[in-house]
């Protein structure tokens, strides 16, 4: 009788333990946020949340069982690892904190997301902060390292990421309707109508973005011009036509130039005269230019040094082409608008019935660059003179 009444707490006893064992592995494990890669981003761009315990945020078949919200807004996200949730950064993004809802427990990071501008909706124009060098003279536009830079005499640079401006040094001496190229880290400035020349320029300036400063190399040997096309292939610069006067024929010469040796060399003229507010574009290895007389397109194998007309390619004067860095495609802009040219199988160009909008106002766009897939404009508004910036965004 004694031994039942001392069973019975026993086994209270190790009920009970069983319940605070069954209580403890209810808990949930650990999952902390501990900061975010980057802390500032733009819309349309992949961030990562670091921390640990973000295993535990997925079910045994590997569905998510969390949400993660940045700023209030549910944001796609995915566990790469233990540490690390990579984020999707929408195109309705806002700022504020960065928080995981899990299993009815709300986890949030000690920092917080800062949205950076920029344009997040594809094939659309944005306006950007207007340059702010003087007014109605930038005439040179080249991208380096997440930055465009823009200038005349007065040299400025555009973070990409952060749309802002800032001065950096100027170029020895002024110069308009130049051709720009960047090899290897560093920018070139060639020929133009410049104060030394009078008429076309064959000067050639680097620009160090490190040093922050600008060095004379060797000037072309042919006659200077402006206006010319220029692309770059293996680390060398390819120069093409340009007037050597104002509003006179195009010169119809093709030189290379090796910033390594720092000698230029002659290359088979034109088959036909370029487009002098054209640019060059690549597809795969060769390139293409627009033909003033021909009104067709003209591909250059920089392998063989050779020319010859497509019969098939946009017919189309006055305008500027931007190679995507797919390659399979081009946008080209002509006046205030954006089409699109892709290539065919056989190899040959043909011009896409479907064009980009339109960009508000009337914009007859004059200088442009790229960075990765954005296309930056500079415009002079005709009736006021500032100096307009937009930004497009392909599809």
């Amino acid at each position: 009788m004694l031994m039942n009444t001392i069973r019975l707490p026993l086994c209270y006893l190790f009920l009970l333990i069983v319940l605070i064992s069954c209580t403890k592995t209810e808990e949930l494990p650990t999952v902390e946020i501990t900061g975010l890669r980057p802390d500032k981003a733009r819309v349309n761009r992949f961030v990562e949340v670091t921390g640990k315990g973000f295993r535990n945020l997925l079910s045994t078949d590997s569905s998510a069982l969390f949400e993660l919200f940045i700023g209030g807004l549910r944001c796609d996200a995915a566990v790469m690892s233990d540490t690390i949730i990579e984020v999707f950064i929408p195109a309705n993004a806002v700022s504020g904190e960065t928080c995981l809802e899990w299993k009815g427990k709300r986890i949030c990071g000690p920092v917080p997301f800062t949205l950076l501008p920029g344009n997040g909706i594809p094939n659309s124009f944005q306006k950007l902060p207007p340059y702010p060098g003087k007014k109605n003279r930038p005439s040179s536009m080249f991208s380096l390292n997440g930055y465009i830079y823009i200038g005349f005499d007065d040299f400025w640079k555009f973070s990409v990421e952060r749309h802002t401006w800032q001065r950096v040094a100027d170029m020895p001496e002024w110069a308009t309707r130049t051709s720009t190229f960047v090899i290897r880290d560093k920018a070139y400035v060639f020929g133009g109508l410049t104060a030394s020349a009078g008429n076309g320029a064959n000067t050639l300036y680097m620009y160090d973005p490190v040093a922050n400063r600008w060095e004379k190399k060797a000037s072309m040997p042919g006659a200077g011009r402006m206006d010319a096309l220029v692309f770059v292939y293996d680390d060398k610069a390819y120069i093409i036509g340009g007037h050597e006067v104002y509003n006179q024929p195009v010169n119809q010469q093709c030189w290379r130039y090796d910033p390594q040796t720092d000698k230029w060399e002659r290359l088979p003229d034109l088959v036909s005269p370029a487009e002098t507010e054209g640019h060059a574009y690549r597809i795969g290895n060769l390139f293409y230019i627009p033909s003033t007389m021909l009104l067709e397109t003209m591909e250059f194998n920089p392998v063989s040094g050779s020319w010859k007309v497509l019969s098939s390619g946009p017919k189309t004067r006055f305008s500027a082409l931007h190679s995507s860095a797919r390659w399979e495609m081009v946008y080209q802009v002509m006046a205030n608008q954006v089409f699109r040219i892709v290539r065919r199988f056989d190899g040959q160009v043909m011009a896409d019935s479907y064009h980009f909008p339109v960009a508000p106002g009337d914009k007859q766009f004059q200088l442009f660059a790229s960075a990765g897939e954005e296309l930056f404009f500079m415009h002079i508004n005709e009736q006021t003179y500032e100096n307009e910036f937009w930004e497009y965004l392909p599809e």
